[in-house]
Order: C-alpha cells, then structure tokens, then sequence
C-alpha cells in the first residue's frame, strides 16, 4: 500500500503535457509580407567592418589612485578648504584630494 498525500490530485502539481516535445519554429512568409518594401537580408552582420576604416584610438591606461599620507602645513589645509566652498558655492563639484593631485602632476611637470 503507497501512502499519497493530499496534494497528490492538485492540479499544480501535475506534469505538462508534452513537455518532452520540442516546440515547433516560427514559420516564415514565402514572400515580403509588404509589398514594395525591401527586405533586411542584405545586410551586414553588425561586427562585419567596411575595410579601409580608421582604427578608433587606444585610450591611455587608467591611472591608479593610491591613498598615501602626506603632512601638509594647517595654512595649506584651510586654504584647500576655502578653495572647495567657494567651488561648491558656484554650484562646482570639488574634491580636495583631486586639487592636490593636480598641483603635484604641475609640480612634477615642472620640474621633471
């Protein structure tokens, strides 16, 4: 005697009919299904290129930010910080960090 339990009749939990059958693919018309309108399969895959065309620039490696600490005189940190509120005040995005990397790419610039 095999026990069943009460869900056994459920219809949810009854198999699809079917469902080792492959479903059947789409038909396709014979002709265009709109008359005097060209048809697509003249057209190149999209990762076919027309030979001849420039080869798009390498972009140069991304810089690395690394966080370091650095001492920096009180005078220069309030000035930093002055130099961010007014940024921010005319409604600029301001980064002190990005400021001081700025003015050490000019110095190293300088005096490379």
């Amino acid at each position: 005697m095999s026990k069943r339990s009460g869900l056994a009749d459920s219809p949810f939990f009854t198999a699809p009919a079917n469902r080792d059958m492959p479903e059947a693919p789409p038909t396709t018309p014979a002709a265009d299904p709109v008359p005097g309108v060209p048809s697509v399969r003249g057209v190149l895959d999209v990762r076919d290129e027309p030979p001849g065309l420039p080869v798009p620039p390498v972009r140069p490696p991304k810089r690395i930010r690394r966080r370091h600490p650095f001492d920096i005189y009180e005078d220069q940190l309030e000035r930093l910080k002055e130099l961010k509120t007014r940024a921010m005040r005319r409604g600029e995005e301001a980064s002190m960090s990005r400021m001081v990397r700025e003015a050490l790419d000019a110095y190293l610039d300088k005096n490379a």
